[in-house]
């Protein structure tokens, strides 16, 4: 009959308790970079959303409107630059 000693039994716990906490906190670093990121992208998008807004000539406005729908598709910045861009359009028909 075989004999496993408590040695390898305590090795084998401990590595895998050891390698799920180095995975764990690989996953909670590499997922909080993501958010970063799309901090980032959203600041980005709000800061030319402002700079729109406070242009006088309707070519530069529609210009940096459009960069946002380019550049940040699936924000809410892209969606309130598109509410701009349809304002603009209306505003255009009634003059």
């Amino acid at each position: 009959m075989y004999y496993i000693s408590p040695g390898f039994f305590v090795g084998v716990v401990a590595g895998g308790l050891f390698g799920f906490a180095i995975g764990f906190l690989l996953a909670t670093l590499l997922k909080s970079g993501e958010g970063k990121e799309k901090e980032r992208e959203k600041s980005r998008a709000e800061r030319i959303f402002n700079q729109a807004i406070s242009q006088k000539d309707r070519k530069r406005k529609a210009e940096l409107l459009g960069k946002i729908l380019e550049k940040y598709p699936n924000t809410t910045w892209a969606d309130k630059a598109l509410e701009e861009v349809i304002k603009m359009k209306k505003s255009e028909f009634k003059e």
